[in-house]
């Protein structure tokens, strides 16, 4: 007799159908798991069923992190295209296309473009399922993964930099994704695999967005210069968390224009900040670099390059080498072989140097620095 899998959990009820939380499972069992040991462990601390870690984990240290981009509102992507005839019949009257089939993720020119669904079948080679192009075209889910993928690595970018600026460990945010993942096409087009009951969108592990396993590494740094350790999403919830890890933070907001006046526990920066900018308000001598946590209400495209080039490039350098890169997988089997497989799009470079200060100079908002009058 089969043990009820609400209980006895896998790996995808329990990490992706119920997002780490407990609630009915007994034991877990760390399978459907990307990145070996390293994966599991980390799907573990996320979870925060890891209680291994050494006393001062929870109490010592102080850490940055922010909210992430959220999924725009209104109408979810559907889980299939709309039917190729009803999509020719639809433009050839001239009206708009039914709630889900397009939106916010759609490629331009998706109102009056039809797509035919392709089945699965075996390639040249033997490959079953659809090559990548094809099954992005035929699953809105899929686009609108994609698409927040990509903001969310436009926000790593801004968050991590601002934390290795301010010496401080970066806590991951839990990031919420509209298609899963499987080394089976079977998840092409609807993004759920089979008897899965996967509501959308859902709060994903991390290794939907990046390569966790080949984050080992970067708190070391490379060629003698510091590096940026990092924590699990599940670390400033955490029931182990010291008192003085809750309750010592300060709130970061980015805004366009100058704000009348200061909260208490609120520090307010200009929207495209540089690293100079950054360092006056949170950094070294300010009344934020006594918080333990420092939590940016945003981090998407808030940052407007670094003054210090050559700090700016080294940053940019370790973020490029250990997390700035993921993928989704996969439209066909043997992941290995190109076609099977999309990649997130990288940030953009911040400004550098004379070009960041530019960007400063330019605003009709900007902090004094230091010799500045």
């Amino acid at each position: 007799m089969p043990l009820p899998a609400g209980l006895f959990c896998g790996g995808h009820t329990f990490f992706v159908q119920q997002s780490g939380e407990r609630r009915g499972c007994l034991n877990v069992h760390i399978t459907f798991t990307e990145g070996g040991v390293h994966g599991k462990l980390w799907r573990l601390r996320e979870a925060g069923l890891w209680g291994l870690e050494p006393e001062q984990y929870y109490d010592e240290g102080r850490y940055l992190s922010f909210r992430p981009p959220p999924v725009p509102a209104g109408p979810l992507p559907a889980a299939r295209v709309e039917p190729y005839d009803e999509c020719v019949a639809r433009v050839a009257r001239g009206e708009a296309p039914p709630a889900g089939a397009v939106g916010w993720w759609s490629p331009p020119g998706s109102e009056s473009r039809c797509v035919k669904e392709v089945r699965q079948y075996d390639d040249k080679e033997g490959l079953h399922g659809v090559t990548i192009q094809e099954g992005i075209a035929q699953s809105p889910r899929l686009q609108a993964h994609l698409r927040m993928a990509d903001r969310y690595l436009v926000a790593l970018r801004d968050g991590m930099a601002a934390a290795w600026l301010l010496n401080r460990t970066f806590v991951f945010p839990q990031f919420a994704c509209l298609c899963d993942r499987s080394e089976w096409p079977d998840v092409m087009p609807t993004c759920r695999l089979e008897n899965s009951d996967l509501e959308f969108p859902f709060r994903c592990p991390l290794n939907f967005l990046l390569n966790v396993h080949f984050m080992q590494g970067i708190e070391n740094g490379l060629q003698g210069r510091r590096g940026l350790p990092y924590r699990e999403h599940s670390f400033l919830t955490h029931p182990w968390l010291s008192r003085r890890l809750r309750e010592s933070r300060t709130e970061v907001r980015f805004r366009s224009d100058a704000p009348s006046a200061a909260a208490p526990g609120l520090v307010e920066l200009p929207r495209g900040a540089t690293d100079a900018e950054v360092l006056a308000a949170l950094g070294p001598g300010t009344v934020a670099a006594g918080s333990a946590v420092i939590m940016l209400s945003e981090a998407e495209d808030v940052l407007g390059g670094f003054e210090d080039a050559a700090t700016g490039a080294y940053v940019r350098s370790l973020l490029d080498q250990k997390v700035l890169y993921g993928s989704w997988c996969c439209s066909r089997t043997n992941f290995h072989r190109p076609g099977a497989t999309a990649f997130y799009t990288k940030p953009a470079e911040l400004p550098l140097g004379v070009r960041a200060t530019a960007v400063r100079e330019a605003r009709s908002w900007r902090l004094p620095l230091k010799g500045e009058f």
